[in-house]
């Protein structure tokens, strides 16, 4: 009974109170209670499809912004590449100092790695 109160009280449903129905008109209310059922199970139905069909929508979108994103990515990825190639070209190296730099007297331009390796005319 308290769905039925809260039915007429906002309006949805417009039948008698209780204390009003007559015997007869108690298969009238069945009815309309039925009616009502009915409308709700339909409203309830088309509301799912429409959340059903906005969350497909909504996940295709989702797929097309990670296809999107993922280009993007691929296309910056290229552009450093390709501002990491030019750099390397353009870049100009100067020549190995003459000064010594240790205390040895080494200067950059005699260390190489064939002497610093080449064992066979140091003796042990």
């Amino acid at each position: 009974m308290d769905y039925i109160r809260e039915m007429q009280r906002t309006g949805t449903l417009n039948i008698k109170p209780s204390s009003q129905i007559e015997t007869n008109e108690q298969p009238d209310i069945i009815r309309i209670i039925e009616q009502q059922k009915n409308h709700f199970e339909r409203l309830n139905e088309i509301n799912k499809n429409k959340i059903f069909s906005l969350e497909k929508e909504v996940n295709q979108l989702r797929e097309e912004l990670e296809k999107a994103t993922s280009v993007l990515n691929k296309i910056q990825d290229k552009e450093t590449v390709t501002r990491t190639r030019e750099a390397l070209l353009e870049r100009k190296d100067k020549p190995p100092s003459d000064k010594p730099i240790d205390r040895n007297g080494v200067a950059p331009k005699d260390v190489q790695i064939e002497k610093i390796f080449n064992f066979s005319t140091r003796k042990f």
